[in-house]
């Protein structure tokens, strides 16, 4: 293996380090639509990112929706609409750039050992 793989491959193995590192920082969630944090991990684990990102961005919305045309018939308390946005900035937006560096670090992998198809 030449210089260049090696330093491709260890590349690559920091990138699944990242992309690991982040989803331990995912909030914990009681289990909804047959799947828990377990299971959203183990996707993780087997670089399903794509996958885990959409049930991410459906648990976690970024910006919660406003009861405001409800009429409760009592003043309504201060309301925070930001929804999970931290959680979108720092760790659902990172992992997906860090699974888009994978892929092209994957792709240059396959070039350099003639790999295509």
């Amino acid at each position: 293996m030449s210089a260049q793989e090696r330093t491709l491959h260890a590349i690559r193995h920091a990138v699944i380090g990242q992309i690991w590192l982040l989803a331990t920082r995912i909030p914990y969630f009681s289990p909804r639509n047959d799947i828990n944090r377990e299971a959203l991990l183990r996707l993780v684990l087997q670089l399903e990112i794509p996958a885990v990102l959409k049930r991410l961005s459906e648990i976690f919305p970024q910006s919660a929706g406003v009861v405001t045309d409800l009429d409760f018939h009592e003043p309504s308390g201060p309301r925070d609409d930001h929804g999970f946005t931290r959680e979108h900035e720092e760790i659902f937006a990172p992992m997906a750039r860090l699974f888009g560096v994978l892929r092209e670090i994957s792709v240059a992998i396959m070039h350099a050992n003639g790999s295509f198809g």
